[in-house]
């Protein structure tokens, strides 16, 4: 029997009137790898594997977890082993709405989402994508929500990917607080009430977002920031055949759309890619001896597999033969050789000046 189907059963429907959490123990999963049955149980929404740290430690991983639906909010109170939660490549397309909201109650746990990375500690709320890597290096508890963005008026232009509220901040108290005391209600609360404490939960959120959007000028230097990085990044690795959007979306852990838009003035990211791998090409020929088949081995090197399509490209972007430059840069030095020795041989010599004194 599916493992889902384990858990449907063993949590009956509730009654119109009460509130029951859906619970899931890795541990009760007898003959199972505990993380195959976390991995069947978030259907998608992670998925968990063995901490790097762990990984030959006899210990058994686990996942305790007891979660219930409070209207468009889904809360959730787990404890957990040292793992690795991966979202980046697993996110359920129906969530990518979302984000989570997190509060840790023992335990620190590293948590990266594109290039941002933070060290999630206790006594501090944090917000965040699910698109993301989770890894506990140690045993910890925390209570997690997962809230619509429509919801909390969640903006990514104007929301950094990760955002933490230290404990001092006012607001994120109340909402520490309303959150730990809706969870510690809920046994007593009707379906109904439930419903109107998600919307409560929403639109306390949405109070503490609205004290921390960027401000425009603020996030117009960022963004030119994050261009600037993501071309360095591109420039860096123009010899790998794979580079490009895709690459671009997990690194710095922007949208496809956002980084189409950045890359308008280029003509998109790959004919970025393609124009300064002609540069380094053409000033790589320049500075090459001539050799038989110099121009295929280095245009190869940058992605350029039929000779010609490269060479047809290279026309059109310089106006001239990739063979027209080969070892130029080689004769002007020899060049500058020949004058230089001319030269010293035609100076008088130290000796003879002093000599003629």
């Amino acid at each position: 029997m599916p493992i889902s189907e384990r858990i449907t059963k063993s949590n009956c429907q509730p009654k119109k009137t009460e509130v029951r959490p859906l619970t899931f123990d890795s541990t009760s999963f007898a003959g199972l790898d505990p993380f195959e049955a976390m991995n069947e149980f978030s259907q998608g929404l992670y998925k968990y594997s063995a901490h790097a740290s762990r990984a030959d430690s006899s210990e058994n991983p686990y996942l305790r977890l007891n979660a219930w639906l409070l209207g468009d909010v889904a809360a959730a109170s787990f404890e957990h082993s040292a793992m690795t939660v991966d979202g980046l490549h697993n996110i359920n397309p129906e969530l990518q709405d979302h984000v989570m909201l997190r509060i840790v109650k023992k335990g620190n746990v590293p948590l990266r989402s594109g290039d941002d990375e933070t060290l999630m500690v206790p006594k501090k709320l944090y917000i965040y994508h699910p698109n993301n890597e989770l890894s506990p290096g140690q045993e910890g508890a925390s209570i997690g929500l997962r809230l619509p963005r429509h919801a909390i008026n969640y903006n990514p232009p104007n929301h950094h990917r990760i955002l933490t509220f230290e404990a001092d901040n006012p607001i994120g108290c109340v909402v520490r607080s309303a959150i730990d005391s809706l969870l510690g209600q809920l046994e007593k609360t009707s379906r109904n009430q439930a419903q109107i404490s998600g919307q409560m939960i929403c639109n306390l959120v949405r109070m503490l977002l609205s004290a921390t959007e960027v401000d425009e000028e603020a996030y117009t230097d960022w963004r030119a920031a994050r261009h600037r990085s993501m071309r360095d990044y591109l420039l860096e690795n123009l010899n790998d055949p794979n580079i490009g959007t895709a690459q671009l979306m997990t690194r710095f852990g922007a949208s496809r759309a956002t980084i189409y838009r950045s890359f308008s003035d280029d003509g998109g990211v790959m004919n970025f890619v393609r124009d300064h791998r002609l540069k380094v090409i053409d000033r790589e020929l320049r500075h090459t001896p001539y050799s038989y088949g110099c121009v295929k081995r280095i245009s190869e090197r940058y992605g350029f597999v039929d000779q010609s399509v490269f060479t047809k490209s290279f026309r059109q972007h310089f106006g001239y033969r990739p063979s027209d430059v080969v070892g130029m840069e080689c004769l002007k030095l020899d060049s500058h050789v020949i004058d230089v020795k001319t030269a010293y041989n035609d100076m008088p010599k130290l000796a003879s000046f002093w000599s003629a004194a």
